[in-house]
């Protein structure tokens, strides 16, 4: 097994290590190996915020979140959606919990999105209306999502020149935002 060399440091205010790859690429042995004492996990996969959902989200084992606590695993209900946005937002509230502790969040998962947004922050886009949500769904259920990709295209560009036409989930915010 490699060798990492992570050094102390007096400053652990802000700093976070990022762990990142697919499920069963060892991040799990990593962690167990090398993230005992000074650190503690923030999940950082899509599935494994649900309860419930243990099969194929290669959660960790309840011993080892008794030995390095996690955060943000199995905190949700499967019918409960979490946006990238809720995301950020419990991750940090966990970092400052765990560096209130004097130890280091170490990111750990397989959803980029999370990472990237997490890193960079969001886009300035307006947070998601469900009346407004909805309305759009019902327009695209009766117009057709050819009719979605196009008009899209019509009052974003930009949008258009980037969203596949297959994307509908993209399409329907952008229409959301504009409508």
């Amino acid at each position: 097994m490699m060798k990492l060399n992570l050094q102390k440091t007096t400053t652990i205010s802000n700093k976070v290590i990022f762990l990142f790859g697919p499920t069963a690429v060892g991040k799990t042995d990593l962690i167990t190996n090398y993230f005992l004492n000074n650190y503690e996990v923030v999940n950082a996969d899509s599935m494994q915020v649900y309860r419930y959902l243990d099969i194929g989200s290669a959660k960790p084992s309840l011993e080892l979140m008794e030995k390095i606590p996690h955060h943000l695993v199995n905190i949700l209900d499967p019918w409960t959606q979490f946006t990238v946005g809720q995301f950020i937002e419990e991750a940090d509230k966990a970092c400052a919990q765990i560096w209130a502790k004097g130890k280091i969040p170490v990111l750990t998962g397989g959803t980029a999105y999370y990472f990237k947004h997490f890193l960079y922050g969001l886009s300035s886009l307006p947070p998601a209306d469900l009346e407004i949500r909805d309305h759009v769904a019902n327009v695209i259920a009766e117009k057709g999502e050819e009719w979605a990709y196009k008009t899209m295209c019509l009052v974003d560009e930009v949008s258009g020149a980037r969203i596949n036409k297959n994307d509908l989930y993209r399409i329907s915010r952008v229409l959301e935002v504009f409508e």
